[in-house]
């Protein structure tokens, strides 16, 4: 029943059977093909799997296994969007076919829809009742729903106290038999982090004063970056740009091995996605910022979509740290994760970011501002919000009445505007009952949160001629776009396989490199048996570094 089962051969005694006339005529082809499928999802080759999969759906599309079996290859390869609809197809042909349920369930809990997982897992539990993986996965649903619950009873408009206010670290004792590495004199060196690496590849904890300390550091430097870090490289300088590494901390020592260890000569790019899935989560991102700290100018991090509370939450981070040091240090974690940039650019003609912002702007594209809305180098004026870091972005015309800064109650001093940009907008904490809003000078209406997703905005009117779509409202997601989308083959744009933001096609993609002056872009997030990817003409490079992942 669990998710790590097998895929189902679909027939046999006491299996599935295709309803409708004649049932060995109709799926002796797809019989072939869904077997040869299951060996392929048996050696983790699930995009091959996923193929024939379809093939055997095309011969026989009233198999409500052959969508479950498509389903749980989805799942694998974190098409949770394709995975949904698969699972949900499958009940549909066959409503006591209890494995959609299970599948459905976990395709929602992938997408961060608690409730609507816990209503499918219910009915797991309910029709087997001794199965102890459903009972499992049942109660951790059950119990982020009741978190999510709490944290929206006990909300408030008010920006949350900094955890950094609450420790004491200097009163932190180290005991007489910890023998393992500390910061000297309060600072990260090359000697510490030497020590801790090999200390941490021995299975061994820091200390949590010295945790605390890195922490507290780092998130001083990241707090003073911009949103997109500009990088400028000699001729004969080279920078090493790296992938997701997820919790794989053995494989983070071995790029180091291979590649050498960070230095002012040896820079590195780490573009986003360090924790969750992995076991040695806290691992490898005290060890990236104890780094950080070393080579302030040199050491680079991005922020992926894995550096955010919710995903933390159900992928496993969370969990790692509370169970490694406490509930405080996770929070800790979650406030520096706020400050951390989006995207860099090196030479101003490379663009290095986990993914890439493809929706079409709702303003016209000017010749003095980047048409593309998370190109933002000005430093956050705010704290992050209990919710999720504060999203900066401007335009260069006026939307629904937003005067110039300079007459604007969201000017900030000393923030100086850049070549033509004199517009800001700040997405904060909502005053009025919802999660966020725009803050501008003409009321908007309509604006709500998206249910799980706190980088989400949906405005009910049209903006400068942005009509509606469908007769819906019209998606503000630019965060959530820039953490989350995918390249495609194909042009245009499409629904993401993810469920969350959407594909983009290679003339997106030749648009944007134009309007900004950049040659390609560098992403993340998205598995490659090769560690990387070349896709849109040499214009989009996927690189991957967690080779353990699967």
């Amino acid at each position: 029943m669990a998710e790590r089962q097998r895929a189902e051969s679909g027939d046999g005694p006491g299996r599935h059977r295709s309803p409708g006339g004649n049932n060995g005529l109709r799926t002796r082809p797809s019989r072939g093909t869904k077997d040869t499928a299951n060996e392929y999802f048996k050696g983790k080759q699930y995009e091959e799997a996923v193929e024939l999969y379809s093939r055997a759906i095309e011969l026989n599309p009233t198999n409500a296994i052959y969508y479950g079996n498509r389903s749980l290859a989805y799942l694998r390869t974190e098409c949770y969007g394709y995975a949904l609809a698969d699972a949900t197809r499958a009940i549909e042909l066959d409503s006591k076919y209890i494995k959609g349920c299970y599948r459905r369930a976990a395709s929602n809990m992938a997408l961060g829809k608690v409730k609507a997982a816990l209503r499918d897992y219910e009915t797991v539990v309910k029709v087997r009742p001794n199965d102890k993986d459903a009972k499992l996965k049942y109660q951790e649903c059950n119990k982020i729903v009741k978190q999510k619950a709490f944290e929206r009873a006990i909300a408030s408009d008010e920006h949350k106290r900094s955890v950094v206010d609450s420790l004491d670290i200097e009163s932190m004792t180290i005991e007489d038999e910890y023998s393992g590495p500390k910061l000297e004199g309060g600072k990260v060196t090359l000697s510490f982090m030497q020590e801790l690496m090999q200390w941490y590849k021995d299975q061994k904890k820091l200390h949590r004063k010295c945790a605390y300390q890195i922490l507290v550091q780092v998130k001083e430097v990241l707090s003073k970056l911009p949103t997109l870090v500009e990088t400028t490289l000699k001729e004969t300088e080279m920078v090493t740009v790296c992938g997701d590494t997820h919790g794989q901390f053995y494989d983070l020592l071995n790029i180091f091995e291979l590649n050498g260890l960070p230095s002012e000569s040896n820079p590195y790019i780490f573009n986003g996605d360090f924790v969750d899935r992995g076991s040695f989560s806290v691992e490898v991102i005290l060890t990236l910022f104890g780094f950080k700290l070393l080579y302030p100018d040199h050491f680079h991090l991005l922020r992926g979509n894995h550096e955010t509370d919710n995903m933390n939450q159900i992928y496993g981070f969370e969990g790692e740290v509370k169970a490694k040091y406490t509930a405080q240090m996770f929070a800790l974690f979650s406030e520096v994760f706020e400050w951390l940039p989006l995207a860099q650019c090196i030479n101003g003609k490379v663009l290095v970011s986990p993914f890439l912002c493809p929706l079409p702007l709702p303003v016209p594209p000017s010749s003095s501002c980047a048409p593309f809305l998370f190109l933002c180098p000005l430093p956050l004026p705010v704290p992050p919000s209990s919710y999720g870091c504060p999203f900066l972005f401007r335009v260069s015309l006026p939307v629904l009445g937003v005067p110039s800064c300079s007459r604007c109650p969201l000017y900030v001093p000393g923030v100086p505007s850049c070549s033509g940009c004199p517009f800001l907008f700040q997405v904060s904490p909502s005053r009025s009952g919802c999660l966020f809003l725009f803050w501008v000078s003409l009321p908007v209406l309509g604006v709500s949160s998206c249910s799980w997703c706190p980088f989400l905005f949906w405005v009910s009117l049209p903006v400068l001629g942005v009509p509606s779509r469908s007769g819906c409202l019209f998606l503000f997601w630019p965060m959530c776009d820039l953490l989350w989308s995918d390249p495609q083959p194909q042009n245009g744009r499409s629904i993401s396989k993810r469920g969350v933001s959407c594909q983009f096609g290679p003339d997106v993609t030749r648009r944007f490199l134009e309007r900004n002056h950049l040659d390609y872009i560098i992403r993340s997030h998205e598995v490659k048996h090769d560690g990387y990817e070349v896709a849109h003409g040499g214009k989009c490079v996927t690189v991957f570094s967690a080779p353990n992942y699967w």
